[in-house]
């Protein structure tokens, strides 16, 4: 399992769906500016959803590696709060970002 981050940098909401194997299955809607920290298996996809005239549309599918956190260590140590890492996450490292048009 590694660590996840998608930022939603547009103007509506977002449904991330994460696939894997053994009946691994996680889906979320992401609102506009929001930061989803995930878990998933290093062989998962993910796929962006936004809804349109007709229902919902997949934006983009890529593997779930392109959202990994950055693992690199940190000069001061590991990060002793969970604030400490939305900080870490919202200062761009290791995050993914996409805008759908």
């Amino acid at each position: 399992m590694q660590e996840c981050s998608y930022r939603n940098n547009t103007p509506s909401m977002v449904v991330l769906k994460c696939i894997g194997i053994n009946s691994f299955y996680l889906e979320r809607v992401v609102m506009p500016t929001e930061v989803f920290l995930f878990t998933a298996p290093v062989d998962a996809r993910v796929e962006l959803w936004r809804l349109g005239q007709g229902g919902q549309i997949c934006q983009e599918r890529s593997d779930v590696t392109d959202f990994q956190l950055d693992q690199s260590p940190s000069p001061q140590g590991p990060t002793p709060d969970l604030q400490s890492e939305h900080a870490a996450v919202d200062s761009g490292l290791g995050q993914r970002s996409v805008t759908l048009l």
